[in-house]
C-alpha cells in the first residue's frame, strides 16, 4: 500500500493522507497532487481577499474608506499569493498538509471576521 509501506516519518496526517489516497485513487500522481494544491492556493487567495476586506470594515469606518484603502487589500493580497514561503509549498507534493492547514486557518479567521461584522452591524 502506498501509504503505508516503506519508512514513515511518524506524523499524523489523516485529512491529507486522505486527500492523497483520493487523487491517487483517481489514477493522478505527483503532477495531481500539485494541481489540486495550486486549486487550495487559489481558495486561499480568494479567502484573503474577503479576509483583508472585512478588516477594513471592522477597523474603519464607513466614511473613511478610501480608494487607498483598496489598493493596500490588493497589495496585501499580492504579497499573499506570490510571497515564496506560500508559493513553495504548492510546488511539493509533500507539502500538501500545509496547504490544507493554511486554507482551513484562513477560512476560520474569514468566518471569525465575517461574525463579528454581523455581531456589530446588528447593535
Amino acid at each position: 500500500w502506498i501509504f503505508w509501506e516503506g519508512v514513515g516519518v511518524g506524523v499524523y496526517e489523516p485529512v491529507a493522507t486522505l486527500v492523497k489516497l483520493l487523487i491517487v485513487s483517481c489514477g493522478g500522481g505527483a503532477t495531481s497532487i500539485v494541481r489540486f494544491s495550486l486549486f487550495m492556493h487559489i481558495i486561499t487567495t480568494v479567502a484573503c481577499v474577503v479576509l483583508c476586506r472585512d478588516v477594513v470594515r471592522i477597523i474603519l469606518p464607513k466614511k473613511s474608506r478610501t480608494f487607498s484603502a483598496s489598493y493596500a487589500l490588493l497589495l496585501a493580497t499580492l504579497l499573499f499569493s506570490v510571497h515564496p514561503l506560500r508559493v513553495e509549498t504548492i510546488a511539493w507534493p509533500s507539502c500538501l498538509p500545509f496547504v490544507l492547514a493554511n486554507m482551513f486557518a484562513t477560512l476560520c479567521v474569514v468566518n471569525h471576521c465575517s461574525g463579528r461584522i454581523r455581531q456589530h452591524l446588528a447593535l
